[in-house]
């Protein structure tokens, strides 16, 4: 009878260890299946009060609350949201470090001669989001002939859509990019949302990673179509 408990008590801890096992196994596998486990970094390209802060600030506080886990935005402006997308860029691909951009993250590849960071390699496309409408001004006083590529551009286009989109570090497990993106559509189809969304004079929109890659590719060769028969020449960062 002892002899028989000691061998039930040891094929108990043998089935044990093979279900640790497995689930371990499976852990590794999925890198998702843990994600996220501390907290994450939401990258705002722009100056405090801006839709690239705004609205990671927004989608921030309804990722944390529903995973239970603080969503730090960090405000990294400057060189036309340059500084923060590179930033974004050489993070380190564990999901863990977001960006939210808007049509300068495709229109930088034309306007600039050299960017510290390949646009399409090094950030990976979660989610475009929200897209909102965009008009150029300029005010009476400034004076016509120092603004030619400027106005040539106005008067070809005189409306753009600008789009919001999240990005991540080029390399990020597909499996977090696409339990990223679940949460984001999650986030815009809820009624709060969608109101505030209202307020700021945005439109959802739910376009996956492979759409919105679609959607970059086309935006990227539109206004690189557009610099090229206006004339306008790229310029170095300063």
């Amino acid at each position: 009878m002892l002899l028989f408990l000691k061998w039930r008590d040891a094929i108990r801890l043998m089935m044990s260890f093979a279900i640790w096992g497995v689930f371990g196994l499976a852990t590794a596998a999925d890198p998702a299946a843990g994600y996220p486990s501390r907290p994450i970094r939401f990258v705002a390209s722009t100056a405090a009060g801006g839709g690239n802060d705004i609205l990671p600030r927004l989608l921030g506080m309804h990722m944390a609350a529903n995973w239970n886990q603080q969503v730090i935005v960090d405000l990294r402006p400057g060189a036309a949201a340059i500084a923060g997308t590179q930033f974004a860029a050489h993070a380190v691909p564990d999901g863990y470090t977001l960006i939210v951009i808007s049509n300068t993250y495709s229109l930088n590849l034309s306007l600039y001669e050299k960017l510290p960071y390949d646009t399409l390699k090094d950030l990976d496309r979660v989610s475009l989001f929200a897209v909102a409408p965009l008009v150029l001004v300029a005010h009476p006083t400034v004076p016509a002939q120092s603004l030619p590529e400027v106005i040539r551009l106005v008067q070809e286009k005189p409306a753009q859509i600008d789009y919001f989109g999240v990005l991540v570090t080029g390399g990020t497990p597909r499996s977090i990019i696409a339990k990223l993106h679940h949460e984001i559509r999650r986030i815009i189809a809820l009624p709060v949302v969608k109101a505030q969304f209202d307020d700021l004079g945005v439109e959802p929109v739910d376009y996956g990673p492979e759409q919105f890659t679609a959607f970059v590719k086309a935006d990227i060769s539109k206004w690189a179509k557009i610099f090229a028969e206006s004339g306008i020449k790229t310029t170095s960062i300063q």
